[in-house]
């Protein structure tokens, strides 16, 4: 009963900042993916997606931790609760109705990327019959599943968006889908790079970006998105997205 009213008259004068404070542990991956993740060595994480979390989370009493798990574990993490939030699309992660999901922060826009000096433009999917095409181990394109199957575009995977780009340099491929803005930041961090690539504007698929929260976070997840809102009219969230491009 003492320890009850010793806690009263602390909360009361604020001298017990700790007890109010949560802390959200977010997940980047150990390679991350710049720009909505980025690792670099000696600083600090950051991206667009951390940056928006962090903004949000200031502004009413919560601190954010990152950690490094890797991704084919992190979905588990979330749902045993030992990790609070990843950023992911609903599309990507079997039931997504078992978490609680931000509304879209960004899109994820998969383009085609090619050299100037021949370059592919998405009129149709057509364009790419008979082209090899760059492609990310691992990676599942539904809208062209069908294409490779019957071996009317020939995929070619690398490990990385970096090494896809690569490819693209030495002529291993004709043409490569990436996410625009990963594509986007490898050439603005590869000065040799700069006025090499032709970007398609039509993308083959999108999905909407979000951060997905373990389900016990959907208080947050529901005043997350009342911020979003703000910042999407405000100009902040475009602000932080812009200094990524």
């Amino acid at each position: 009963m003492k320890f009850l009213t010793l806690l009263m008259i602390l909360s009361f004068y604020g001298i017990l900042p700790a007890f109010s404070a949560q802390q959200i542990i977010f997940n980047i991956t150990p390679t991350g993916l710049p720009p909505y993740m980025v690792k670099e060595e000696g600083q600090p994480d950051s991206g667009i997606m951390l940056d928006v979390l962090k903004a949000i989370a200031d502004r009413h009493d919560y601190s954010v931790k990152t950690v490094g798990i890797p991704k084919k574990r992190e979905v588990q993490q979330v749902e045993m609760g030992k990790i609070d939030a990843v950023p992911l699309a609903m599309e990507w992660v079997p039931y997504p109705e078992k978490y609680a999901f931000t509304d879209s922060i960004v899109k994820a826009r998969d383009v085609l990327f090619s050299l100037k000096s021949t370059p592919v433009r998405l009129e149709n999917i057509k364009v790419l019959f008979g082209k090899k095409l760059g492609t990310h181990l691992g990676y599942h394109y539904p809208t062209l599943q069908d294409y490779f199957n019957s071996n009317k575009i020939q995929r070619s995977d690398a490990s990385s968006e970096k090494e896809m780009l690569g490819m693209l340099v030495f002529d291993r491929t004709e043409v490569a889908v990436l996410n625009e803005l990963v594509g986007k930041w490898l050439i603005k961090k590869n000065p040799l790079w700069h006025q090499l690539f032709f970007i398609s504007e039509q993308a083959i698929n999108q999905v909407d970006y979000r951060i997905m929260f373990n389900k016990n976070w959907q208080p947050f997840v529901n005043l997350f998105n009342q911020e979003l809102a703000i910042m999407k009219k405000n100009g902040q969230l475009q602000e932080i997205i812009s200094k990524y491009q």
